[in-house]
């Protein structure tokens, strides 16, 4: 086993200790496995986030313009709003700007609750109730025999079970 590979399998050890000790009390090193964690998942993710998202799905469709025109002279340029309303959300963790990030946040909401409500009452609730309808033959409402209520061949009976 080279030196390298000790190194590296030698702290991971004492990082799961340190993460083990706190079956004991808190203690320091458990605060430094717990802030350990913290930063390295906070720093993969916005790594994630720069390749798998912000890359693709923003700068690669905006790379035939140009950047000191914003992107504005580019095919698609309404991508630029919606990287402008999520630069808007990190306003959030400024104290004296914070109420900027109501606005994007409200947007989103709006749009969301604007395509979700219509699309629940279609799937949830419409196509249910028109399931539950059925035609009733209106010409032959009390049935060959005349008017029979219990009569189970009665247009009229049959509409009471419906009902």
């Amino acid at each position: 086993m080279d030196i390298q590979t000790f190194l590296w399998m030698t702290f991971g050890i004492f990082v799961t200790m340190a993460t083990f000790s706190f079956l004991y009390k808190d203690n320091p090193f458990y605060k430094f496995a717990e802030h350990l964690v913290v930063g390295v998942s906070a720093g993969y993710f916005v790594i994630i986030l720069w390749h798998n998202t912000l890359v693709p799905n923003l700068f690669q469709k905006l790379q035939d313009g140009d950047w000191y025109m914003f992107w504005l002279n580019s095919s698609n340029p309404w991508y630029v709003i919606p990287a402008i309303l999520g630069v808007l959300m990190w306003t959030r963790f400024s104290k004296k700007y914070s109420w900027i990030s109501r606005w994007p946040m409200a947007l989103y909401i709006g749009l969301s609750t604007g395509i979700a409500i219509p699309l629940e009452m279609s799937n949830r609730v419409n196509k249910q109730l028109y399931a539950m309808m059925s035609s009733i033959d209106w010409s032959n409402f009390f049935g060959s025999e005349g008017f029979d209520l219990l009569s189970t061949t009665s247009g009229f009976a049959q509409l009471i079970v419906f009902v």
